[in-house]
């Protein structure tokens, strides 16, 4: 009996050794994956900004596969990782001309912030898709100034019908023409300084006629 008990014991803290052991080598397998997609994202980026797109696209998949991994951590930063990365996915198949899947890219990168508006708008113009390339103009000016003023400027440069057409045509869709307003004018300073020269000649004449 005396010998059970020791063996059970024995058993216990081997079991609860390996277990251990076990679960400290899974951290360190995930460990490695998550500084594994680190790098490919880092390399990515890289790529994109030599212009290699293709080279960046592959580093990007192999992201990808990392979303099926069997760690739960190393799945969300995986998920974490391509989802910024969708923004150079996008960019780098609009450079391809595969304009659906840069579209695609940048909804989803931009869907949590809704971001992405003007790229998605200049996509929509290029391929003639002027209902939606008008819909994200709209969008942009409910953003913050600076995007509303590139879809202002996107405005003036449709034609007068398109603008017609579709409701473009108020002075809430004109850029404010800040050159004329910060315009010195020789011409009315010259104007005003004759007129003042004139005003001091009279009061002077006046003040010595009396």
């Amino acid at each position: 009996m005396r010998k059970i008990l020791i063996l059970s014991i024995v058993c216990f803290f081997m079991i609860g050794s390996i277990c251990n052991g076990q679960q400290a080598n899974n951290e360190n397998l995930a460990n490695v994956h998550k500084e594994d997609i680190k790098n490919l994202a880092n390399e990515a980026c890289k790529l994109y900004e030599e212009e290699q797109y293709d080279e960046a696209l592959e580093k990007i998949d192999k992201i990808e596969k990392y979303k099926k991994d069997e760690h739960e951590e190393v799945r969300m930063y995986a998920l974490e990782m391509a989802y910024k990365l969708d923004y150079y996915r996008a960019m780098i198949f609009a450079q391809k001309k595969e304009y659906e899947k840069a579209i695609y890219y940048l909804k989803i990168n931009g869907m949590l912030e809704d971001k992405n508006l003007y790229e998605i708008a200049k996509i929509y113009k290029i391929t003639g898709q002027m209902d939606e390339y008008i819909y994200y103009l709209k969008k942009m000016l409910e953003k913050e100034e600076k995007i509303a003023s590139c879809a202002k400027e996107e405005i003036q440069e449709l034609p007068y019908a398109i603008r017609e057409k579709y409701g473009l045509l108020g002075k809430e869709f004109e850029m404010e023409d800040k050159s004329r307003l910060n315009k010195f004018s020789y011409k009315s300073f010259a104007f005003m300084h004759i007129g003042v020269v004139i005003l001091i000649g009279v009061l002077f004449y006046n003040i010595k006629k009396r």
